[in-house]
């Protein structure tokens, strides 16, 4: 398997370079204008709750989210419009985490 490296280009926009092809990794905004990267804790609409998870992967248009805390041991992602997320600060979340998992 080849290494990935990442790059700034003069427009500071992250690609990412492995081999043959280069992609453009999308730059989504939260609802309070803040920059959602990959690892980032955040809280999103799901049914008629809020629920609280950790972006997995950013598509082109949308957000792959786990939730953080689940009752099924199977959760796979959830994409979500990057205007409904809010990004969390890693030390609340920490706190959530450990208070509600079992």
């Amino acid at each position: 398997m080849s290494s990935v490296t990442k790059h700034i280009d003069s427009q500071s926009t992250l690609l990412y370079n492995s081999g043959m092809t280069t992609k453009e990794v999308p730059q989504h905004k939260d609802k309070l204008g803040r920059i959602i990267s990959v690892g980032d804790f955040v809280a999103y609409p799901s049914r008629n709750s809020l629920e609280f998870g950790k972006v997995m992967k950013l598509n082109p248009k949308m957000v792959g989210v786990v939730p953080a805390v689940s009752k099924y041991k199977i959760y796979g992602n959830t994409n979500k419009y990057p205007s409904d997320l809010v990004r969390l600060d890693e030390k609340d979340m920490t706190w959530y985490i450990l208070k509600n998992s079992k």
